[in-house]
């Protein structure tokens, strides 16, 4: 009788820990602890414990400005497993291969992760030396090329939050002022596509285009990286830019979306 009143209280404890996942994916926004307890039937120092054992396993992370709890780096690398062997990789993978065979260049699937990116998956190009980013790695929005390409087609509330918060910089051109971030992403969308020099790797140069869902999200972004000595072989850079923006257009049709407008 006892093995069964620890099994059912176990059985709660994961069906609470799977709602409270829920909760805080849909809902799309931060969860505190006394909402969750109200959610949850409990008191909130139970919910609390839940949410910081969630955070401590890195499915939740908690905002140390506000004390909310939204999806943890562990989540995004979870949903990013599944989406490398679903519609997303599967959509992107050939054209990814293409435009590093045709650039000669490596091109990189990046994967939103709440106020930054992952790097999805990978395709490389011909040529010897190339910059080849690690997989999984996340960095926030505000920084690079495929960042500032998913950044400048959020909604206006969550960019006005990301632009309000910690803009840490990652080299000397690492855009970190909020004003001119948020005229570079003004740039981004009149073009269709981000560029930048250096503002993650020293020398390297980062051009990409959204990726869409079938709801008209952003999901990610197309990320071609090349060293910025080399810039003068390739195409003037607003022709290569042109390209990264008709593979992510491709890639965003094969999941029903619609181009950058």
């Amino acid at each position: 009788m006892q093995t069964q009143v620890v099994e059912g209280s176990n059985l709660q404890s994961v069906e609470r820990a799977v709602q409270l996942v829920q909760q805080v994916v849909f809902g799309q926004q931060e969860v505190g602890t006394r909402e969750s307890a109200r959610l949850l039937g409990i008191s909130p120092s139970s919910a609390h414990r839940l949410l910081r054992t969630l955070a401590d396993l890195g499915l939740l992370e908690q905002s140390e400005t506000t004390g909310g709890f939204s999806p943890g780096l562990e989540l995004y690398r979870l949903a990013a497993k599944l989406l490398a062997s679903s519609n997303l990789g599967q959509a992107a993978r050939q054209p990814m291969q293409a435009l590093a065979k045709q650039t000669g260049e490596a091109v990189f699937l990046c994967l939103r992760s709440g106020g930054g990116r992952i790097l999805l998956d990978a395709a490389t190009g011909p040529r010897q030396l190339q910059y080849l980013l690690r997989l999984g790695e996340e960095v926030p929005l505000h920084v690079g090329s495929s960042g500032l390409a998913i950044l400048a087609w959020l909604p206006e509330n969550e960019m006005a939050r990301i632009l309000a918060g910690d803009l840490p910089s990652y080299s000397a051109n690492t855009i970190t002022d909020p004003d001119v971030l948020r005229a570079t992403l003004d740039e981004v969308r009149a073009q269709g596509f981000a560029v930048s020099f250096g503002h993650h790797i020293e020398d390297g140069v980062g051009i990409s285009a959204p990726i869409f869902s079938g709801q008209g999200e952003v999901l990610g972004s197309l990320l071609l990286t090349s060293p910025e000595a080399r810039l003068d072989q390739h195409e003037p850079l607003e022709k290569l830019g042109q390209q990264v923006r008709e593979v992510a257009e491709v890639i965003s049709l094969h999941l029903g979306g619609q181009p950058v407008h």
